[in-house]
């Protein structure tokens, strides 16, 4: 049974998350990023869990470990359609987007980034930014992205405006680890 309290789950089985780690279950309170339970191994987390009063340990990062040279994107562009938009506050979104393969994750390491090309500049130009996703290789068939929307940002404001089934186009550089 998961309840949320402020993004912290109260209880959760990790044999029911995709590619469960073996053994006996050790998982505790987890955040909640979007629509996936991500194991609590965030800095930015622990704090959270600091505040709220509870003192429970995390299990290890396992689905953010990937060797280079596994993620779905290569260099080049695909489209790829919008499926879901959260608003986390007034100016930040976390935006899901459809994978190629729906059963494959995003096979991207920790810290590596992708591109994303959409909008236009003042030439016309289509406008291209690098994004950490801050989803795991858990989530199969889809990724997502943490994405500050600024007033003045032409991708940022592209991405606000899109709608459930627009589409974006991303890629992955190999040296972009």
């Amino acid at each position: 049974r998961v309840r949320s309290v402020r993004g912290v789950v109260r209880s959760r089985s990790c044999a029911s998350l995709p590619l469960a780690p073996r053994g006996p279950c050790r998982c505790r309170p987890s955040l909640v990023l979007g629509g996936e339970v991500l194991p609590d191994t965030m800095g930015a987390s622990f704090s959270l869990r600091k505040r709220q009063g509870l003192d429970v340990p995390a299990f290890p990062p396992i689905y953010a470990v990937e060797p280079p040279g596994n993620c779905l994107f290569n260099e080049e562009w695909t489209p790829v359609p919008l499926i879901a938009k959260v608003a986390l506050s007034p100016d930040v979104r976390i935006f899901t987007f459809e994978l190629p393969d729906p059963d494959m994750p995003l096979g991207l390491s920790t810290c590596a980034s992708i591109l994303a090309r959409g909008g236009a500049d003042a030439d016309g130009n289509m406008v291209v930014r690098p994004y950490t996703p801050v989803s795991t290789n858990a989530m199969l068939g889809q990724f997502e992205i943490l994405v500050k929307i600024y007033p003045d940002g032409r991708l940022t404001q592209f991405m606000e405006s899109m709608a459930i089934g627009d589409f974006i186009e991303f890629k992955h550089i190999p040296f972009n680890v």
